[in-house]
């Protein structure tokens, strides 16, 4: 499962993702955005299945954006954040369903309240869409993971079914070495046809994908000072530092060095000189 947080102001979007993370949601990934268009890049991509979001918002509001990702997936759940002072808004996101409220200032009780109710909610609807898959997500080793994908394959009944399994999979096993014909074959189906599911749900191929999101993970651990550059590169599952440095390069216009001098945390990791891509 996923959610996602908007909030145009970084310390409270932080604030919300860091708080979410702790708690035991049963929560696979917390991504997060500053507004409304790149959100939906998200919602498109990740298709998340909880939206938490701020109503007033430069650019497009909360009510907009929630609109959109319903047009996205009818069944994504939203949680409204809303300051005292914005009646207008409220009475508009009357008239879309699936809503909760979480009022600002954000008490933490609320908001742990909000968000395990609405996880339950989704679980107790995607159980009565589809059989779930919990074979997956359980295993630790490659070869419990084979097992895992295994024990589901006759079981995938629409390509949404199957992206969520490789989605939810990857995003748990993304240090490990997973590519397209492993997946396949695990899952006993054409990677041809894994291929052309997982780009039509997800709008990038499984490649793209999987690279965002061991990179993403390696710019938080980068805003850590106590790791490593080539602990980092492992950690996502870059046994080569150098591919790793190119790759991130290629993605974020920075080398990994560069962005850490650009964040303030380079020079507690002097040492990790290979990762300068030229």
């Amino acid at each position: 499962m996923i959610i996602l947080a908007v909030d145009d102001e970084e310390h409270i979007r932080d604030g919300i993702c860091g708080f979410i993370k702790k708690q035991n949601f049963g929560v696979d990934h917390v991504l997060s955005a500053y507004d409304g268009a790149s959100a939906l890049e998200i919602v498109e991509r990740y298709k998340p299945e909880i939206l938490v979001t701020d109503i007033v918002m430069p650019g497009m509001s909360g009510i907009e954006l929630a609109q959109k990702c319903l047009e996205i997936n009818e069944h994504i759940r939203i949680i409204i954040i809303s300051g005292h002072d914005d009646r207008e808004y409220i009475k508009s996101a009357f008239k879309l369903s699936a809503i909760d409220y979480i009022f600002k200032p954000i008490d933490l009780q609320d908001l742990y309240n909000t968000v395990k109710r609405t996880v339950g909610i989704c679980r107790n609807e995607s159980a009565q869409r589809v059989e779930k898959p919990g074979a997956i997500l359980t295993d630790d080793s490659r070869s419990g993971m084979q097992n895992g994908l295994s024990s589901v394959s006759g079981n995938i009944t629409s390509a949404t079914k199957l992206f969520r399994i490789i989605r939810d999979f990857t995003l748990r096993k993304y240090n490990e070495p997973l590519n397209v014909q492993y997946l396949a074959s695990a899952l006993e189906i054409t990677p041809n046809y894994l291929s052309a599911v997982f780009k039509q749900e997800a709008g990038v191929n499984y490649t793209e994908f999987l690279t965002e999101v061991r990179l993403s993970q390696a710019r938080e651990m980068m805003k850590e000072p106590k790791f490593k550059m080539r602990d980092i590169s492992i950690a996502v599952g870059y046994e080569d530092q150098n591919y790793f440095s190119k790759l991130f390069k290629k993605r974020y216009g920075l080398s990994p060095a560069s962005y850490r001098q650009e964040i303030g945390t380079y020079k507690y990791d002097i040492k990790s000189t290979q990762d300068n891509v030229r």
